[in-house]
């Protein structure tokens, strides 16, 4: 049977018969849809919060998006959408993640990783409230965060830990009819496509544990980031460029030949 090879943002390769490429596969046709967060999801999750590190344009910040009453899941959905629509209109966001969680009491709230030029999390928090204006009134703390240096995500770790930390938390929770991750289309994680050499090169090189179930085979690799950068899906390699030198650390050459090294008597 063909198979199709993609290699993920995470150092993973999934290997799946030809037909999953082309929507459900056979036998799925009248299943209801679900969003529980299983392990392909969280995933994905994952390969795309680490393509939005490697590709973002600005500074990745992370906030949370609360309700000040209890709110119906669909509606908290309709909301995050008219603000999502904000941002890009408004506010020049580049790029984002977003994760539904559920406090004790059943109430949904947002887990939300974006990239904008934008620091003002007072005016963030008018757009939130805006945007829910029609289920809940106002609040100064709808829209939270950190401070400002700590609401900032600094390396490909923190990211990861952040955003590993709230899909294990949400997939606890059964949120069946509703979508519980938001990720924008330039973004979200496909995977690359990589032929039989490719395979047989990075399972060689680089293979860590595989495991295969029922028409389905995932391979982790080791070391994953130093893979050419030709293979690596959906980023490349951030450029690491020297230190520029300070000019009071460059040698005046012309200054110093007219110096004695031994007496320090400047000649003319």
């Amino acid at each position: 049977m063909s198979v199709i090879r993609r290699l993920y943002e995470n150092g993973t390769i999934t290997i799946t018969p030809l037909h999953r490429s082309y929507g459900k596969p056979p036998g799925n046709k009248g299943k209801k849809k679900t969003f529980q967060l299983n392990s392909r999801r969280k995933r994905l999750i994952e390969c795309s919060a680490i393509r939005m590190f490697y590709n973002k344009k600005y500074t990745i910040k992370f906030g949370t998006l609360t309700f000040s009453k209890t709110v119906d899941h669909k509606e908290a959905n309709k909301c995050l959408s008219k603000f999502i629509d904000n941002l890009k209109l408004n506010y020049n966001v580049k790029s984002y993640i977003i994760v539904k969680e559920l406090h004790i009491s059943g109430n949904p709230h947002y887990h939300f990783l974006f990239d904008m030029p934008f620091n003002d999390f007072r005016t963030l928090n008018s757009a939130w409230c805006s945007a829910c204006s029609d289920i809940m009134p106002f609040s100064f703390n709808a829209f939270t965060t950190g401070n400002k240096k700590s609401s900032i995500v600094k390396s490909i770790k923190d990211i990861i830990r952040y955003i590993t930390k709230y899909i294990t938390k949400a997939a606890q929770i059964e949120l069946s009819e509703t979508r519980n991750y938001f990720i924008d289309h330039g973004t979200l994680s496909t995977g690359k496509l990589i032929d039989y050499n490719e395979y047989i090169y990075l399972i060689t090189k680089f293979q860590s544990k595989t495991i295969v179930k029922d028409n389905f085979t995932l391979v982790y690799l080791k070391n994953f980031h130093y893979l050419p950068e030709k293979i690596l899906p959906g980023f490349k390699k951030p450029i690491q460029t020297p230190k520029k030198i300070p000019d009071f650390y460059t040698p005046n050459f012309e200054f110093y030949s007219k110096i004695s090294v031994l007496t320090g008597k400047i000649y003319d």
